[in-house]
């Protein structure tokens, strides 16, 4: 598992969850679609079908009444879907809409709790890999810099900022 140094951020309600201990796998998979019909082949055929997101299980990192935390459990309870952000330390993201579907067993240690979220995506919306800019206020900079020229032009004040790049890495 990776994600040590990464945060969870709620991207619906615009606020850091907490930091992240461990991050799953991060997968795409494709359904396959049983073909095999009863015939001189005798053997089982298989196409492929529809995309779908996997779910991502992340280990989180919380105070027991810290306000981003307490909504996530809300969500669960309701069944309520968001969009969700995994940070990571070099400012890159993992962005994606879904829903809690499990909770791990929750783990005192040093003053957090340490708990496990599984989170199924939705599949209404793809997700997507970013580039996170931070400015304004974050960094004390009227607007937001990044090194090179590769990033487009962004106004002052829409921070964080989040760039598209999966088409990068395809």
């Amino acid at each position: 598992m990776i994600g040590k140094g990464s945060i969870f951020y709620d991207v619906t309600a615009g606020v850091a969850i907490a930091q992240v201990s461990a991050i799953g796998r991060l997968d795409l998979e494709r359904t396959e679609i049983e073909t095999t019909t009863h015939g001189p082949q005798e053997r089982r055929t298989h196409r492929v079908g529809l995309k779908r997101d996997a779910p991502v299980t992340v280990r989180l990192n919380y105070r027991e009444n810290d306000e981003p935390a307490v909504r996530l459990l809300d969500r669960y309870e309701s069944g309520e879907s968001a969009e969700y952000a995994l940070i990571f330390p070099d400012h890159s993201a993992y962005v994606f809409e879904a829903f809690v579907s499990a909770l791990g067993q929750e783990t005192p240690r040093d003053g957090l709790i340490h708990r496990s979220f599984r989170f199924l995506p939705t599949g209404v919306t793809e997700p997507r890999l970013s580039a996170i800019a931070f400015c304004g206020d974050y960094y004390d900079y009227s607007q937001w810099s990044a090194p090179g020229d590769d990033y487009p032009a962004a106004p002052a004040g829409a921070c964080p900022v989040q760039f598209d790049i999966s088409k990068w890495y395809t």
